[in-house]
């Protein structure tokens, strides 16, 4: 287990160097996708510890550009807005990006963040629209 940012940011790096050396390399798609899960998982671990260090005040909250405090920032850590993201994102609902991954390796398509991401957001507006319909059906 990761015990702060910096050693969560190298994890997912490895992760990031490790799945372009399989793919550089032609290595198996079932070692592709472990590459894959290790970048996933890290990131949403990141996004946990990013949020209990912003609750505890130890990292700065944003809104658009401007940090709402002095205290340490994302980019300290080098990580940029989009890839904290799509962190929050695959962090969101952890069961289900677990699940999304599981089903993308049944169904053998590469497991990588955007894949995931895009899984998430059919999910996601399925669920809207579900709701939207139920609405309609009460009145």
């Amino acid at each position: 287990m990761a015990k702060d940012l910096p050693e969560i940011k190298q994890i997912k790096d490895i992760g990031k160097a490790a799945l372009a050396y399989a793919k550089a390399k032609g290595l198996s798609k079932d070692i592709q996708d472990e590459a894959g899960v290790l970048i996933i998982e890290a990131g949403i671990e990141f996004s946990k510890m990013k949020k209990a260090g912003q609750e505890a005040g130890e990292i700065a909250t944003q809104i658009g550009n401007r940090s709402l405090s002095s205290k340490k920032e994302l980019k300290d850590f080098g990580v940029k807005k989009k890839e904290s993201y799509i962190n929050d994102q695959l962090a969101k609902d952890e069961n289900t990006t677990l699940e999304i991954i599981n089903n993308l390796k049944k169904q053998d398509i590469r497991v990588t963040e955007g894949a995931v991401l895009k899984e998430i957001r059919i999910k996601e507006r399925k669920n809207r629209n579900d709701k939207k319909k139920m609405l309609c059906e009460d009145d």
